[in-house]
């Protein structure tokens, strides 16, 4: 069994994951990191120099190669889900789940990072205006998440403990 978080960026993904892997005594991998690592280059160098497309190809072979490992945390990029594929080999074995949160929430949380972090933010509009297009184009595939933990208002050790609980009633 391994549990897939799925969400928006910002949504607590990769540190949540780390300390629910932690306390499972689980590996932990974030897709994104595990990329950078492989590529030997940070995610905005890889959108810059070899394009959105050749990304996503990358985001699916590390998707493919995670998906077969057992007893771990995956955290996923925030469009990783959106591709058939992606799901399809996430879902194998899994428990997915969804971090939700507000388009304002999750402003004021990937705020703290230098948005050049953040290559799909630089569009030329508003990070707001497009961090709500993201998560209202991607809410339909994210619905289909095993299940969905609203995070507005939770800080991460409550998160976390929710997650635990609903993890101890599945086994």
């Amino acid at each position: 069994m391994k549990l897939v978080l799925i969400g928006m960026m910002g949504s607590g993904k990769s540190t949540i994951g780390r300390r629910v892997a932690k306390e499972l005594n689980w590996a932990f991998y974030d897709v994104d990191s595990e990329i950078e690592r492989v590529q030997n280059l940070k995610i905005p160098e890889i959108f810059a120099l070899k394009g959105e497309g050749k990304f996503r190809s990358l985001e699916k072979e590390m998707i493919q190669k995670l998906s077969q490992k057992d007893k771990v945390v995956l955290s996923t990029g925030g469009g990783a889900p959106c591709s058939a594929e992606n799901w399809k080999a996430l879902s194998q074995e899994a428990v997915i789940l969804w971090l939700k949160a507000s388009p304002k929430q999750l402003l004021e949380r990937v705020q703290k990072k230098p948005l050049e972090v953040r290559p799909l933010l630089k569009q030329g509009i508003s990070p707001l205006e497009v961090i709500t297009q993201l998560l209202n184009s991607r809410e339909k595939i994210y619905k289909k998440a095993d299940y969905i933990l609203e995070t507005d208002g939770w800080t991460i050790p409550e998160v976390c403990q929710k997650i635990l609980d609903l993890l101890r009633t599945k086994t």
